[in-house]
């Protein structure tokens, strides 16, 4: 039986990736969703009380 000897480098990836972040959307009497910090949200989690036109 032979035995080898893996020589490869192995290189670390340096490139920035996607985070992912958890957000948690609570209900208020009206049924609007709002985060923990009190911003208006939509059911995709988009925030709506700081449009800018």
């Amino acid at each position: 039986m032979s035995s080898s000897t893996d020589t490869s480098q192995t290189s670390i990836d340096t490139r920035p990736r996607d985070m992912v972040a958890t957000l948690i959307l609570v209900p208020d009497e009206n049924g609007d969703l709002h985060d923990q910090e009190g911003h208006l949200r939509n059911a995709a989690g988009q925030r709506l009380d700081d449009q800018r036109m």
